[in-house]
């Protein structure tokens, strides 16, 4: 890199590349593309696992959600190699959606959720029972955003279909069944006709609740 020139990320180490890419992306978004090509959006994922998890609110995460992914589920981007970058890109598109619903931008939201829900199904397909396990679970994510947009907007019964929908796609279904009953902005279905689907699908022991968890995160 000559002083004054383009920014290149060429001879940077992963390591270097993950530490620019978490604090100046706004200089250096261009230069890490250029270098990495598709695989700019597994460093942008490695880079920002951490903060995006535990800190969502966080204004420089929103900010590097929705500013730095252009292109992530777009082809010729969009052509995972493995069931793991697939879980790593819809990951990226989910965390994506809830930021554009936290900067009061609900329509981009459900565009970005409704397109994890469907690449998550097509991915699905191309993987292992292992692989397709993980790429799934990632659509039933999506599926229960989805679901609290829908209360947002007074629509219980969508929201209800699709709290179905994340039951269906994502095993096992008695922990998305449990995660609905314990989620705040989801208590309002507690209200609904079809509530009793959910009541029924959690287990009533606390040992198969522990053992459903532990199928669920290993």
């Amino acid at each position: 890199m000559e002083l004054g020139g383009p920014l290149s990320a060429v001879g940077l180490s992963p390591r270097e590349r993950q530490h620019w890419i978490h604090t100046a992306l706004d200089v250096w978004e261009p230069a890490m593309r250029a270098a990495l090509g598709d695989g700019y959006y597994a460093a942008f994922a490695s880079a920002w696992f951490q903060s995006v998890m535990f800190h969502p609110d966080d204004q420089e995460v929103i900010s590097a959600l929705t500013v730095y992914l252009d292109g992530l589920d777009e082809p010729p981007s969009w052509a995972p190699a493995s069931g793991l970058d697939a879980y790593e890109r819809l990951n990226l598109l989910l965390f994506r959606g809830r930021a554009w619903n936290r900067t009061g931008s609900p329509n981009r939201a459900r565009a970005d959720l409704e397109r994890v829900v469907q690449l998550a199904q097509e991915q699905g397909e191309r993987f292992g029972p292992k692989e397709a396990l993980y790429v799934r679970r990632v659509g039933g994510s999506a599926w229960l955003e989805l679901a609290k947009l829908a209360l947002n907007d007074g629509r219980s019964d969508e929201a209800m279909r699709c709290v179905r929908r994340a039951m269906e796609v994502s095993a096992p279904r008695e922990v998305i069944a449990d995660l609905v009953a314990a989620d705040p902005e989801l208590s309002a279905l507690r209200e609904h006709p079809d509530w009793p689907y959910v009541e029924a699908a959690r287990p009533a022991d606390l040992n198969e609740r522990l053992a459903a968890c532990k199928e669920h995160i290993f």
